[in-house]
């Protein structure tokens, strides 16, 4: 790993640790840019906690189910809510701030 690498994944890491604290605050107030941004960035950098997620959602009605269902689908929903974080984080300036299309809005609102 190059020092550059080093630094994009610390940055990144900084800024996920920064926005945590904001959540529950924010979660479900009034819509701005800054909420969209906060959104995006999050599911940018937990999107792919949806692989153990929906494996443990899936597992809940049969444990192989779990892991021949809940694994290609948690695969599947990773890289649409990394995408879609992307995409939010790139757009955040843009209206509209209140059109989050995915259920929950942020994976972290779901796990206990």
């Amino acid at each position: 790993m190059s020092a550059r690498q080093k630094w994009t994944a610390l940055l990144g890491l900084l800024a996920a640790v920064t926005l945590l604290p904001a959540l529950p605050a924010q979660a479900h107030g009034d819509p701005t840019a800054e909420r969209k941004l906060e959104r995006g960035v999050l599911n940018l950098f937990t999107g792919f906690g949806e692989i153990p997620y929906q494996i443990g959602q899936e597992a809940r009605i049969n444990r192989y189910r779990g892991w021949l269902v809940g694994l290609p689908k948690g695969i599947a929903w990773g890289v649409f809510r990394t995408l879609y974080g992307a995409w939010d984080t790139l757009t955040f300036p843009v209206p509209p701030y209140s059109a989050p299309i995915l259920d929950p809005e942020i994976l972290v609102e779901e796990w206990p």
